[in-house]
C-alpha cells in the first residue's frame, strides 16, 4: 500500500492512527512534533502525510504549506482537535487535501485515507 507519515504530539492518537492505518495495509512512520516530521518528510518522502495542527514545536499549517511548496506531490490529512468551521477552510487553504476532527471513528479515517490517496493516484 502506501508509505503514510503522521505527525501527533498526543501519544494515544498517534497510536490510533498509526495502528488502524497498519491494519489497512500501510506502512507508517510517526513524529511526535514538527521538528522530527520535518526530517521524516524529507529523508522518507512520504506518499501521506496526516498532521495535526497544534504541535508544541511547530504549527500544522506551516508545516501544510511548507510541505505543499517543497513536496507537491505529498498528499495531505489534517487530523486535529481543532474542528470547528475556521480551522477546517484554514487546513484546506494551506494545502490539506482533507480535514478530519478528533476524536475520529477509525473506519470513517481509513476511508477517508484511501479516497484521498486515490484522487492523488497514490493507491
Amino acid at each position: 500500500m502506501s508509505r503514510i507519515l503522521v505527525i501527533d504530539d498526543d501519544p494515544a492518537a498517534l497510536a490510533l492512527a498509526r495502528d488502524v492505518l497498519k491494519s489497512a495495509g500501510h506502512t507508517v512512520d510517526t513524529a511526535e512534533g514538527g521538528e522530527e516530521g520535518r526530517k521524516i518528510i524529507a529523508k522518507n518522502r512520504p506518499e501521506l502525510l496526516v498532521l495535526d495542527l497544534s504541535l508544541p514545536d511547530d504549527f500544522g499549517l506551516d508545516i501544510c504549506r511548507d510541505t505543499k511548496r517543497d513536496h507537491p506531490n505529498i498528499l495531505i490529512f489534517m487530523l486535529t482537535a481543532l474542528g470547528n468551521s475556521m480551522d477546517v477552510v484554514a487546513g484546506l487553504e494551506a494545502g490539506a487535501d482533507d480535514y478530519l476532527a478528533k476524536p475520529f471513528n477509525p473506519r470513517e479515517f481509513v476511508a477517508r485515507i484511501h479516497m484521498t490517496l486515490e484522487k492523488g493516484g497514490k493507491l
